[in-house]
Parts: structure tokens; C-alpha cells; sequence
């Protein structure tokens, strides 16, 4: 018999480092183990709800549904552990994740808040990320990225540097264009090495001769390109969000036998020490002069390189580190194990691309077009639950709320989805002055949820707003709107600057900007 672990995640796309680091690799690994099987899943694969709640232990990565809190509670219930990570500081995001980006929605960091802290434990990717979320919950755990794919360093005829990533670190490797330009038209016979998005690639080093472009690809791809290089660079803006990352990079160069040249922050400090297993830059023009160290000693390559590949082959290789992740596990699991069979799930890539679609438009307003691609989702799966849900949550937004009644009143669900199903039914009776709106209200399991639909909307519900914060500190708008209340009165003034200063952990980009007054000192 074995421990089922599922690992849930939202990514759309699988072939992306943090999946690979954080999720795929480290899944393979510890399945290698004979007391565990592992089964990835999409949040919106049909199927979810079925493997959530099967699974000996699942962890959500960064899983920001409607359901997730009542999939935790539902999990407790059965005496079944459930760890929620959080991978990056997602309250500190950079310029390049567009202002529309759901991360930066309150609603949305607030249910990841909510599910982390009701969660048995949270899982990090960094030390620095304890220091951010470290009092969310009472058990936190930090798993560093670890690599299991290793090149040894060998003498390379050209000195070839490079850099190879995401658009997410598109402003760091711009900031030291200039540089790299500089550098290679001082050193001709040096190369540049580039993997990554295209434009990016043409609007900042195109022009350079001795520049060499390859397309982005899996990451079997990614390490064979890290191979022709003799040093990786790796910028990186001083920022909240950059000092919270995971030191992919160092690892990932030192691998692959090139010398790590990295930017001097915070998360690259902790295992990255300067001549010994890397070099490091605060600003342009040490990366340059770092550059033609290394191109004008080829000793200096290869000590540096050789002595970064023994360090993370020694110390940051995942078969080493997977026991202390299994064993992390076990301590969650006070079962014994009573599976035997890993769950036939369908790949269902195009449902699972449709409801992606849906909730993109949803965001935006464009709620006919959202319709229109839930009733082509569960058209091909009728008994689709989450389209199904979004559907209810676009026709109450629609204000449609007879359309709710007709279609939702005696919908069939799984029990993740009924809080859900009730908070809309709820909503919609309650628009329309339909008596079973008490009804549905007492139904619904989660005590915010189920007050929030029992009281009429109204922005002076200081009893409401006070209800909802003992049971879930994370909740912004109770946050916002019983501050504001507070905020006429001069005796509760320190009150509100309060519950002011806790909604800007959810939402710092814009209320440090509209209250100022609130975070002075």
C-alpha cells in the first residue's frame, strides 16, 4: 500500500522552470520512494475535486479558487493533511505582470492568505519568503529549489557568456544591455548567448554581431544550451520582489560547468560566496569589468566553474535533499497507507484551456463572451463543476438572477462546489425577493460565506465587517470598508489606521498611495 500525494497547480503551461523546480522534478523524486505515489493536477481539470479530495496529502501551489477553502475544511474533516506553497512574494510583483493580472486582484491574494493559513502547513521556496509570510501559518516549511541534472565543466575554444530565462526578468537583463553591448564590442572574439522570448531578444540585442539567439524550449532544451557557456549572467533588480526569488540561476549555471555571475541580492547571498563558487556585481560597470576578468583568464574560468559545480553537486543535488521533504511529508500523514493504484486521469487540455479563457474574459467584464465559452465547456462535459460555477458567478455579475434560479436551483455538485452553489443561489433569491433565499444561506458551510450572504449589501455593516475579521483577518473588503467607518470617528481613528496597514499587506501597490497618511513611519 502507498500514500497518494496530489499536487495541484494553475500554470497553464508545464514546461516552465517553476514547474519544473517546484512541482514536476521534485513530484518524480519523491514517487521514486515505495510508500508514495504522486498525481499532478490542473486546478481546472474536471476530475479535481475527485483527486483533491482522495489524496492522502495534496499541496496547492499558489491555488487561488472560489473552492480551495472548503476543499481544506472538507480534507480536515476526513483527518487528511493539506500543505499550501507559496513560491514567489506575489504581494511585490514587478512591472511586468500586467496590471489586469489576477495576482494582483485583492480577492485573490486574499483567498491565497485565507487557504495558506488554514492549511496543516506552508510550503516556501526561499528563506527570505519565511520572512514575508513566516506568521501566516503556525508550521512552515522551506524547500529550495534543488537540481538533479548536472554537466561538468569542460574547456570551452570561445568564451561564450549568456543569460536564458523569462520575460519576468526582462527589466533585470535590460538595465545591463548597455553593459553587454559595451562589452562586446570591446571583446569581438567573445560571445552572447541568449534563450528566451524573441522580441525581447531583437529590441535589445539584435544588432550585436557576435550575439547568438535561441528560441525558448523545454527544460531539457534550456540545459543543453547552459552547456556552451563559460559564464552565466545573472541580473537582477534590488527590489522586494527579487530579494524573495529562488536562486535558479546560481544553481542552474553551476550545473552546467559555467561560471555564475550574479547580481548582488539577497537571494543569490545565501549559498553564492564571491571567488569561490561565484562572482557577483552591484552595478554595470563591475559586471563589466567582472566580464573581462573572466574573458582574459581562462584559469579563472575554470577554477570558479569547477568549484560551483562541486558545491551544488554536493550540496543542492534533489536526490539529497528529497528525504527531508519525505520526511516532512510523513510527519503530516498520521495514517497508515491504504493505496494501491495511481487515479486514470484524462489529459482534458482543451476543457482545461476553454475555462482558463472563461475566467480571463470573466476579469475583463466580457461577460457574454464568458458564457459563451462555459456553455461550449459543458456542452462537451455536462457535468463539468467548475464551469458549471463560474457560469452561476458570471450570470449573478450579469444580474440574471431568474436565469440563476432556473438553471441552479437543483444542480448536482460535488460537496467542494456547494458553498459555491448556495452563495449564488443565495445572492440571486435575495435580488429577486425569493423566499428560500434564508434557506440557501443556512446552507452554506464556510461561517464568512454563509455571512456575507445572510446580511443585504450595505457599506455601513460595521457588526458584518467585525463578524467576518474574527473569522478571517485576510478578509480586504471587511478590512477596507470597517476602516473607513472607523476612520469618521476620531475615538476609533487608530483603529482604522490599523485595519488600513493590514489590507496593505494584501494590496500595498495601490493603498500606499491612495492612504498615505495611513503608513507614515
Amino acid at each position: 500500500m502507498k500514500y497518494l500525494i496530489v499536487q495541484a497547480y494553475w500554470y497553464l503551461e508545464q514546461s516552465t522552470g517553476e514547474f519544473h523546480h517546484r512541482i514536476g522534478r521534485p513530484g518524480e523524486m519523491v514517487e521514486r520512494h515505495p510508500d508514495f505515489m504522486v498525481h499532478n493536477v490542473h486546478v481546472f481539470h474536471p476530475l479535481f475535486a475527485q483527486l483533491a479530495l482522495s489524496a492522502d496529502l495534496l499541496i496547492l501551489h499558489m491555488v487561488a479558487e472560489q473552492e480551495v477553502i472548503q476543499i481544506i475544511k472538507l480534507r480536515a474533516k476526513m483527518g487528511k493533511p493539506t500543505i499550501y506553497e507559496i513560491p514567489d512574494n506575489f504581494l511585490q510583483l514587478g512591472k511586468w505582470v500586467p496590471v489586469g493580472d489576477a495576482l494582483r486582484n485583492p480577492l485573490v491574494r486574499q483567498t491565497i492568505l485565507s487557504a495558506a493559513r488554514a492549511c496543516d502547513a506552508l510550503q516556501l521556496s526561499s528563506p527570505a519568503l519565511r520572512e514575508v509570510f513566516g506568521e501566516v501559518n503556525t508550521r512552515v516549511q522551506v524547500f529550495e529549489n534543488q537540481i538533479d541534472h548536472f554537466t561538468a565543466p569542460r574547456p570551452k575554444k570561445a568564451f561564450i557568456f549568456g543569460w536564458g530565462g523569462s520575460l519576468g526578468h526582462a527589466a533585470d537583463l535590460a538595465e545591463m544591455a548597455p553593459t553587454i553591448e559595451r562589452f562586446c564590442r570591446d571583446f569581438p572574439e567573445a560571445r552572447f548567448a541568449y534563450m528566451g522570448d524573441r522580441e525581447l531578444f531583437d529590441r535589445l540585442f539584435a544588432y550585436l554581431p557576435n550575439a547568438l539567439y535561441t528560441a525558448p524550449g523545454s527544460m531539457k532544451a534550456y540545459y543543453h544550451f547552459l552547456r556552451q557557456l563559460s559564464v552565466g549572467i545573472a541580473p537582477l533588480v534590488d527590489n522586494a520582489f527579487n530579494r524573495c526569488r529562488s536562486d535558479g540561476k546560481f544553481l542552474e549555471y553551476a550545473a552546467h560547468g559555467a561560471v555564475p555571475l550574479l547580481a548582488d541580492v539577497t537571494c543569490y547571498r545565501h549559498h553564492g560566496v564571491a571567488g569561490e563558487n561565484c562572482l557577483f556585481f552591484k552595478d554595470s560597470e563591475q559586471l563589466y569589468q567582472q566580464l573581462a576578468a573572466l574573458a582574459t583568464d581562462a584559469d579563472l574560468v575554470s577554477r570558479l566553474a569547477t568549484t560551483a559545480y562541486n558545491y551544488v553537486k554536493l550540496k543542492r543535488s534533489l536526490l539529497d535533499h528529497v528525504d527531508r521533504r519525505i520526511s516532512f511529508y510523513r510527519g503530516l500523514l498520521k495514517f497508515e497507507p491504504a493505496q494501491n493504484v495511481l487515479p486514470e486521469v484524462p489529459a482534458c487540455a482543451g476543457l482545461i484551456a476553454r475555462l482558463h479563457k472563461a475566467g480571463y474574459l470573466f476579469e475583463r467584464n466580457e461577460l457574454t463572451e464568458t458564457l459563451t465559452v462555459l456553455d461550449e465547456a459543458v456542452e462537451m462535459v455536462s457535468n463539468y463543476d467548475q464551469a458549471h460555477m463560474l457560469r452561476l458567478r458570471t450570470l449573478v455579475k450579469f444580474g440574471a438572477h431568474r436565469r440563476v434560479l432556473e438553471a441552479y436551483s437543483d444542480f448536482e455538485c460535488s460537496p467542494v462546489y456547494w458553498d459555491l452553489l448556495f452563495q449564488g443561489l443565495a445572492q440571486s433569491a435575495l435580488a429577486l425577493g425569493d423566499a428560500r433565499h434564508a434557506a440557501w444561506a443556512r446552507q452554506i458551510a464556510d461561517p464568512v460565506k454563509r455571512t456575507l450572504a445572510a446580511y443585504k449589501p450595505s457599506l455601513n455593516n460595521e457588526r458584518k465587517f467585525r463578524k467576518i475579521l474574527k473569522m478571517n483577518p485576510y478578509h480586504y473588503e471587511s478590512l477596507i470598508n470597517l476602516g473607513l467607518l472607523l476612520a469618521h470617528r476620531p475615538k476609533t481613528m487608530d483603529e482604522a489606521l490599523a485595519l488600513f496597514q493590514r489590507a496593505a499587506f494584501l494590496n500595498p501597490e495601490e493603498l500606499r498611495i491612495s492612504h498615505p497618511e495611513a503608513f507614515a513611519g
